[in-house]
């Protein structure tokens, strides 16, 4: 399924990397720092009536779909999910891998047959640096970076963030906290950075599960209770608050989903469907 999409894809890529005219004046380019390998096994995807954000890793010569826990709360081995490829939605019977934790908002789905080509990507925050920068990928309000033409692309949406904080005691899920802006529609992508250690290479240290809110006063109004309005006694005050999207991102380490899949590899094998 994937092979004459990726080969139309990267040829696409290629005329896009160049600059290719789209319009009378318009040019579109391509973020370097986030190569067309890894845009490219980034997905939307719904199951029942969630949606968000999922990718595709390759660990130990077998594929796995990775998003967020909180997405599939209900979900059961053999259930179908949804993945949007190729412009259109295709259904996938998946087993679900959980981290030992339920704290930790990370789910892998092995899946009844590939997504993408194989590839190989770093995982894990293994040789991430708190105040480096980072990217956070993914779907708000199903926007994307999108062509028809000359062939279909649908990539997410690139977001620039600060790792403001790591909280890795064992309680808490190994957290990522990155100081950027996220929206409803993220949850489940992956969060990538440049591992110095590793010449730059870049390497996923992460899965998004949301942001932190704080109540905010919006409007204080007083109301009369009392059905005569010159009785004081009857006034109550009333405060309306809105959920404020802080700016604190909240990502769980990818090294959490990575022990649980060594125990249970059930992902869909590459060596034979990939020679």
């Amino acid at each position: 399924m994937w092979s004459k999409r990726f080969t139309s894809a990267v040829a696409t890529f290629a005329l896009l990397a160049t600059c290719q005219m789209l319009g009378a004046s318009d040019e579109v380019k391509l973020q370097r720092a986030v190569p067309f390998g890894i845009l490219n096994r980034v997905f939307p995807i719904k199951f029942n009536q969630h949606e968000g954000t999922c990718f595709v890793v390759d660990l130990d010569d077998r594929q796995y779909i990775i998003s967020a826990r909180h997405l599939f709360r209900e979900i059961k081995p053999g259930d179908p999910v949804q993945l949007f490829i190729d412009l259109r939605w295709i259904t996938l019977k998946v087993t679900p891998i959980f981290p030992e934790s339920e704290k930790t908002d990370i789910v892998a789905l092995a899946a009844d047959q590939l997504v993408a080509p194989k590839m190989e990507v770093l995982t894990g925050d293994e040789g991430i640096y708190v105040g480096q920068d980072v990217y956070f990928l993914g779907f708000p309000f199903n926007l994307a970076t999108r062509f028809d033409q000359p062939v279909a692309i649908h990539l997410a949406f690139i977001k620039k963030a600060v790792l403001s904080a790591i909280d890795a005691r064992p309680e808490s899920g190994h957290i990522l906290y990155l100081d950027g802006h996220n929206n409803p529609g993220f949850s489940g992508g992956p969060v990538i950075f440049a591992n110095y250690d590793q010449r730059d290479r870049l390497q996923t240290a992460g899965v998004i599960a949301g942001y932190r809110q704080q109540p905010t006063e919006v409007v204080t109004a007083e109301v009369k209770e009392a059905a005569d309005t010159s009785d004081k006694k009857g006034k109550r005050r009333t405060v309306q608050f809105v959920r404020e999207n802080t700016g604190i991102v909240v990502a769980y380490a990818f090294s959490e989903i990575r022990k649980a899949i060594q125990l249970k590899p059930l992902g869909k094998p590459l060596a034979k469907e990939s020679q």
